[in-house]
C-alpha cells in the first residue's frame, strides 16, 4: 500500500521510502537501530550484500517502470533525480542495463537515461515546463462535460471540479 492510498505506485518498490521498509523488514534489523539512506548508502558503498541486493532491486524496478514508459510513449530523454541517485554508478548502471532488457533494442538505443540535479525544485522545474510546452493551460475556460468526467470515473457526472 502506498502512502498516497493506492496500490502498485512505483513509490512502493523504488522510492528511498520503499527502501527504508525492505531494510526495516529484513529479520537481522534491530528496531534500536538507527536507520537512515545515508546510512544505507554507506553499507551500500562498504558492500554489505543485504543493502547491495535492495538497493539493486530497487534500481531493476526503477527500470522496469521506466521500459514500460518507452514502450507507452517513445520518450526521448529521461532524467533521474532525487534520493535514489545517491546510489551513483552502479545503480544508474542496473537501471540502465534493466531498461535495455525489458524493451525494445531500438527504443533503448534511442532513449538517453541520464542523471540530473535539479534539487528541491524538481516539481516546480517540471510545472513550468509544462506550461511552457502548452500556455494556454493557464487560460482555458472551456471546461466541458468531458473534462468534468475525467474527474468521476464511474461516469456520475454530478460533481462540478470548476467553478463557474
Amino acid at each position: 500500500l502506498c502512502r498516497c492510498g493506492n496500490y502498485g505506485c512505483l513509490e512502493t518498490v523504488a522510492s528511498a521510502q520503499a527502501l527504508l521498509r525492505k531494510y526495516q523488514a529484513n529479520p537481522s534489523y534491530r528496531p534500536s537501530q538507527l536507520i537512515s539512506l545515508e546510512r544505507i548508502q554507506l553499507d551500500f558503498l562498504a558492500g554489505n550484500p543485504f543493502s547491495r541486493q535492495i538497493v539493486l532491486e530497487t534500481a531493476q524496478a526503477l527500470g522496469k517502470a521506466i521500459a514500460h514508459l518507452l514502450a507507452a510513449y517513445n520518450i526521448q530523454l529521461i532524467l533521474l533525480t532525487g534520493d535514489m541517485t545517491c546510489f551513483g554508478q552502479e545503480w544508474f548502471q542496473v537501471v540502465c542495463d534493466t531498461v535495455k532488457q525489458n524493451t525494445l533494442p531500438w527504443l533503448a538505443n534511442t532513449t538517453q537515461i541520464e542523471v540530473g540535479s535539479l534539487g528541491q525544485d524538481v516539481v516546480l522545474l517540471g510545472a513550468s515546463a509544462l506550461l511552457l510546452g502548452n500556455y494556454t493551460l493557464l487560460f482555458n475556460q472551456n471546461r466541458t462535460q468531458e473534462n468534468s468526467s475525467l474527474l468521476n470515473l464511474e461516469g456520475e457526472n454530478d460533481a462540478k471540479p470548476y467553478a463557474d
